[in-house]
């Protein structure tokens, strides 16, 4: 069972996607990538990409994020999600979104959508996917100048820290079986 971490809906519980092969990310991943960004959360604009439950998001809207898009391709995802927002009285603030995540990522980038905060947790062995997304967001697409992108990923993925055009990598951490890296965006295109 999940649970929300901290802020105003600390300890509720999140629903689930029943059936799925889904991998939540750990508490600890969950409050690492919070305490490094818990000085821009408060109403901030959050994508959570690949959001499963979309408990990463939920704790986002906890902790004071603004509003919070959720993409996933899973209809039961998207139900769970839509089921924990409701829960929560916070329905007017989480955007679920059903569709692929380049697709719906290009989407939101033609209705000009920017967001301070993207966090994406791609499938693990899907060789290259994190690199596709990362280069998405390089493009200069759907982060705001300064933003914050973070990938959660297998800690033997291979990811170049250096060589993007508009990221710059500022940490890469590593726990458990996963690693969290943590991109800024650099500069207004």
């Amino acid at each position: 069972m999940l649970y929300i971490l901290a802020g105003r809906f600390k300890n509720h519980k999140i629903l689930s996607p029943k059936g799925l092969e889904t991998r939540p990310t750990t508490s600890k991943l969950r409050e690492s990538l919070f305490n490094i960004c818990q000085n821009y959360i408060e109403d901030a604009c959050f994508l959570d990409v690949f959001a499963g439950s979309g408990a990463m998001g939920i704790e986002a809207l906890s902790r004071g994020a603004k509003q919070v898009t959720f993409i996933d391709e899973s209809r039961e995802s998207i139900r769970c999600i839509r089921e924990n927002l409701r829960s929560l009285g916070v329905e007017n603030r989480g955007y679920p979104l059903l569709g692929q995540a380049f697709e719906m990522m290009d989407k939101l980038n033609k209705q000009q959508q920017k967001f301070d905060i993207i966090y994406m947790d791609p499938p693990y062995g899907i060789e290259g996917l994190a690199v596709k997304l990362i280069k998405r967001i390089d493009e200069g697409l759907l982060l705001k100048p300064q933003g914050m992108l973070f990938i959660e990923e297998s800690k033997t993925a291979l990811i170049d820290k250096e060589g993007w055009h508009t990221l710059r990598l500022k940490s890469a951490r590593k726990m458990g079986r996963s690693q969290l890296l943590q991109f800024e965006q650099m500069s207004e295109l």
